[in-house]
């Protein structure tokens, strides 16, 4: 399947989760027909955090990829919300469910 490029301006939501080490703040961009279609992780800058940074953005842009791909959303929400809910995979999972409209 061929790549559904995002809109250059779009609807974009910030959500915030709180995790044992701080917040995470998660953002979800949207087609115009309201469908997500991109993630973003921001973890705040904490000094010292570089390998779970580069993990949290790749799995952003991992997820953002399989999405404009054309993965179901509701697939990629399931297998992620497999995870613990303080891990990165996890708490994508439950925004997705939240920007969906599922919660």
């Amino acid at each position: 399947m061929s790549r559904r490029i995002p809109p250059k301006k779009r609807k974009h939501e910030v959500f915030e989760y709180r995790i044992p080490t701080g917040t995470l703040k998660v953002g979800v961009g949207y087609y115009d027909d309201g469908t997500v279609c991109e993630v973003f992780i921001d973890d705040g800058n904490r000094p010292g955090e570089s390998v779970s940074k580069t993990y949290a953005h790749s799995l952003a842009m991992i997820t953002s990829l399989a999405i404009q791909h054309g993965c179901p959303l509701d697939e990629i929400t399931d297998a992620l919300l497999e995870f613990k809910p303080d891990e990165a995979p996890y708490i994508i999972g439950a925004v997705l469910m939240e920007a969906s409209g599922n919660t």
